[in-house]
């Protein structure tokens, strides 16, 4: 494994703040040199930087408390909201409602529904099984070095020198001639060093995937997504370094297999909850403001964090007298029934001795004077005024962590991105909301079904309760029942009861809430049978016309995808790379590469590339196209195709090297026929002895035949 250079790494994570279980904090400072490092100062001192981290907090906790004009809804009621409806239950102040009018309270999960297909639908596309939603390639023009420039100026003045002394004339080469074989050569060394890149852009996508795998990438993007169907806005978080303890087997002294654990620095992601996730109040998007994150850390998380390199131990062990023996726990409105709903024991009177000590995660901008009042080392303060990149660690009063961000442009390791985007807003609007007004409508339609069933279901009795015999029971039924009545002068004739049936409308209501439930595939965009519903009416009714359904739809939804690979995996590909290029010692390679976000290419390829490559083969065979494509071309086409049916490629189309080979043997095979053609044409006069003219080789004499003992058959001589 490459070697981590941790002095500039982004802030360790606490175990449980990166929720990551059984993973350690990796040390963010060399243990030589630390530029950030910490100067005691006075207690007093210590509340400058934790006032203004404060006042951030309380900003940004107070602007989701603001109610929507538009929704009429809070954030923190809107995540609530959808939530509830991803898990099919009513909001606490609509089943007293339901209760106080009576019958059913039946949820039908509609939302649920369409939620779970959206979710299965997104990750078919973005983890494709054996693909990868992203890859690697070089700049467009690579930029030759000076080194590269060298060769150039010295292959041009060879070739110049060789055409002067081969005309042996000064003056045989023009400038026009020079200039065609400078371009000559250039392209030659660009077609050259373009290959080297795109071999450099292999090894360095096979470095990054390995790094994603250890570090939990595409777990964390399952996560993000089941977050993405269900919340306006999802968050993925990364890379952060922490410490992961790794399986290894050697060989003990008896050269027996034996078990051995190693802690090695890894980059790691995982998706925040967007409950506790606080962007700044005039944050329009991610990096444009401060944003904070909550944690729930352990006291065996938080003593961890003693002495490394950026922590403050004065301020954790502080923090740990304090809150260490009852915890810490700043109450939202929010969070007990965030605990209900997510189905946690989490209420304030819980007497679980292991309490979390609650923790705020700071990225932003900070005035270098509170930094340095903090104790931050001044080799990188420099101007007590001017307002610098950091982030920090706050724990009740006390800022245990305050670091520079590494990143050069001071960006935070979060990526957020939204089923429908607002602009200039970080939160957008989920399939929930987007379908929120049909799924209320389907409930009151199934509510009222329901009712109506339990009301239709049999006959309704209207009876005179002062004929009825003393003793007799008007309140069961049961077959064969005898109702023992006494004549009334005022009857007329009637009887005791009356009996008459309820009339149904059910079949009203159904056609009601059909409607709703179609209505609210079209209002998200994912109609049924985009995951799998077989009841497809109108043109979905032939293979063609569910086609081109199917392509219409997925245009639709190609535009979700496309925010999510512009959102969220060509930039955090793009900083995992610069987080390897500036802290991996020992990487052999360097330099700038283009991300390709694949998804929404796989939209494409899973419908109609497939077709497309298809027509191409069929329309390239004949002879012009093949003169122009070669087999190499056609190779490549072939190899191509293969992959994408999931079949060996490397046993059925061989690789170029090999058909390099195979070309150089018909080569060398063709060249030899034709010397022996070119000598037996040369050939004059007969060989001595030999009745063949000089140069033509003797005809073998055709053997005798003979039969099964070894005589010469008759006849034959």
């Amino acid at each position: 494994m490459v070697a981590i250079n941790t002095t500039d790494f982004n802030s360790m994570q606490p175990a449980e703040a990166a929720n990551l279980q059984g993973r350690v904090a990796v040390a963010t400072g060399a243990a030589t040199e630390n530029p950030d490092a910490i100067d005691i100062v006075a207690a007093d001192q210590l509340s400058s930087l934790s006032g203004y981290l404060e006042r951030c907090w309380q900003a940004a906790k107070n602007s989701r408390q603001i109610v929507s004009t538009t929704e009429n809804l809070s954030l923190d009621q809107r995540l609530l909201d959808c939530a509830r409806r991803r898990k099919g239950v009513y909001s606490p102040s609509k089943l007293v409602d339901i209760r106080n009018y009576g019958g059913s309270e039946i949820y039908m999960m509609l939302t649920s529904m369409k939620c779970r297909g959206l979710e299965a639908w997104m990750k078919n596309v973005l983890l494709r099984p054996g693909e990868k939603p992203w890859s690697v390639s070089p700049t467009t023009i690579p930029d030759l070095p000076d080194k590269v420039e060298n060769v150039l100026a010295k292959a041009v003045a060879a070739s110049v020198a060789e055409s002067m002394i081969a005309a042996g004339d000064p003056d045989a080469v023009s400038l026009d001639q020079v200039d065609s074989l400078i371009e000559e050569v250039r392209a030659e060394l660009l077609d050259a060093s373009s290959a080297h890149a795109k071999k450099q852009a292999e090894q360095i996508e096979r470095y990054i995937e390995d790094q994603l795998l250890e570090g939990n990438y595409y777990e964390s993007l399952v996560e993000f997504i089941t977050d993405f169907v269900t919340y306006p806005t999802a968050f993925l978080k990364g890379p952060i370094s922490i410490k992961k303890d790794v399986l290894e087997w050697g060989k003990n002294a008896e050269g027996n297999p034996e078990p051995k654990v190693t802690n090695e620095a890894i980059r790691a992601y995982y998706a925040p909850r967007p409950f506790d996730m606080y962007p700044g109040p005039t944050s329009k998007r991610m990096n444009d403001g401060y944003i904070f994150e909550r944690h729930a850390l352990r006291r065996s998380d938080l003593y961890s964090l003693i002495g490394l390199p950026g922590y403050r131990e004065d301020a954790i062990r502080s923090a740990l007298v304090e809150y260490g023996a009852g915890g810490l726990r700043e109450w939202l409105s929010i969070d007990q029934e965030r605990s209900s709903i997510e189905g946690r024991s989490d209420d304030q009177s819980s007497n679980d001795p292991e309490r979390p000590i609650e923790a705020i995660e700071f990225w932003g901008k900070v005035q270098g004077r509170l930094l340095l009042d903090w104790g931050l080392g001044s080799k990188k303060i420099t101007d007590a005024e001017k307002d610098y990149h950091i982030t920090a660690w706050k724990v009740g009063a006390y800022v245990i962590m305050a670091r520079l961000n590494p990143h050069p442009t001071g960006k935070g390791p979060y990526y957020s991105a939204s089923y429908e985007r607002i602009n200039d807003s970080i939160w957008g609007i989920s399939p929930p909301e987007l379908m929120g007004d049909n799924q209320d409508v389907c409930n009151a339609c199934a509510r009222s079904i329901v009712n109506n069933m339990a009301i239709a279901s049999g006959p309704q009795v209207e009876m005179m309760m002062d004929r009825l015999a003393p003793g007799e029971d008007a309140e069961h039924f049961r077959p064969w029942k005898i109702w023992k009545t006494i004549t009334s002068p005022d009857a007329n004739g009637k009887g005791a009861m009356n009996f008459f049936q309820p009339d149904s409308n059910a079949k009203e209501l159904l056609s009601i809430y059909q409607y709703f439930f179609d209505q609210s595939s079209e209002v998200v965009g994912a109609p049924g049978y985009m995951y799998g519903n077989a009841e497809v009416g109108g043109a979905g009714e032939t293979a063609s016309g569910l086609s081109m359904l199917l392509n219409a739809a997925s245009k639709v939804l190609q535009e979700v995808i496309a925010h999510v690979d512009k959102s969220i995996i060509k930039p955090s590909i793009a900083d995992h790379w610069l987080h390897v290029m500036l802290f991996d010692e020992d990487f052999p390679v360097s330099g700038d590469i283009n991300v390709v976000a694949r998804a929404s290419e796989n939209l494409i390829i899973q419908e109609q590339l497939a077709v497309r490559r298809q027509e191409f083969l069929n329309a390239t065979v004949n002879d012009i196209d093949a003169g122009i494509m070669g087999v190499n071309g056609r190779a490549a086409v072939l190899r191509e195709n293969v992959k994408a049916l999931k079949m060996p490629h490397e046993e059925i189309i061989p690789s170029k090297k090999k058909m390099q080979m195979k070309q150089e043997q018909e080569e060398k095979m063709a060249a030899m026929m034709a010397a022996e053609a070119d000598a037996e044409a040369q050939g004059q006069g007969t060989a001595p002895g030999s009745n063949s003219p000089v140069g033509q080789r003797a005809q073998p004499t055709k053997p005798a035949a003979v039969d099964a003992a070894g005589n010469r058959q008759g006849g034959v001589r």
